[in-house]
């Protein structure tokens, strides 16, 4: 039997919780000050739901290695932050993909920080791959994500639409802090229904 959209949405875990041991795991949409700089994705753990504290994780190339040979091995350096994700902050929206426990907050960090993770496939990598990446290692270490289960395709397809929704409702909410969406169920569905 196939069910609507808002039944599937329904049966999807709650990740907005808002009891304060439980913390929203999000994608965020990060602008940048530059114009015409292509937008860049971190992940940010929201540790004040009604302040949007967050602690942000993000990467740097800034530790490529340079071997004698001269042929470059791709590395990132992750690190984290406390930012506050207000409107007058550089991010646009957000994706939100699971929740932790507060007690679980330095867990994940050093699964994201630590020498762990998997190296860039590609020196010329992005911020798009640094994500799926941290998804995939996340996952692996147990962390309860509802991106488990999803090709890496469809997961950045559902990503990138969401966001692209979150970045719109941001806009269009004046003065206020950005917008996260939950993932979307049908992000095919969701991409045209926004359109038609």
């Amino acid at each position: 039997m196939e069910h609507s959209l808002p039944e599937r949405h329904q049966r999807l875990p709650c990740i907005a919780d808002k009891a304060s041991d439980s913390l929203s795991i999000a994608v965020v949409l990060a602008g940048s000050p530059e114009p015409h700089a292509p937008d860049h994705w971190e992940i940010a753990v929201v540790t004040d739901e009604s302040s949007r504290q967050c602690r942000v994780f993000r990467a740097s190339d800034a530790a490529t290695n340079w071997p004698t040979n001269g042929v470059p091995v791709p590395k990132w350096t992750s690190f984290a932050e406390d930012k506050m994700l207000d409107r007058s902050s550089y991010y646009q929206g957000g994706v939100r993909i699971g929740q932790i426990q507060r007690d679980d907050l330095k867990r994940l960090e050093e699964a994201i920080c630590s020498d762990k993770l998997p190296p860039p496939k590609s020196i010329t990598w992005v911020s798009e791959d640094w994500i799926m990446t941290v998804i995939r290692h996340l996952e692996a270490q147990g962390f309860p994500l509802v991106t488990a289960g999803l090709d890496d395709n469809h997961l950045h397809l559902r990503l990138t639409t969401d966001g692209w929704r979150a970045r719109r409702r941001t806009a269009e909410s004046h003065n206020r802090p950005p917008v996260f969406m939950p993932l979307s169920v049908d992000a095919i569905h969701s991409f045209f229904s926004d359109w038609f």
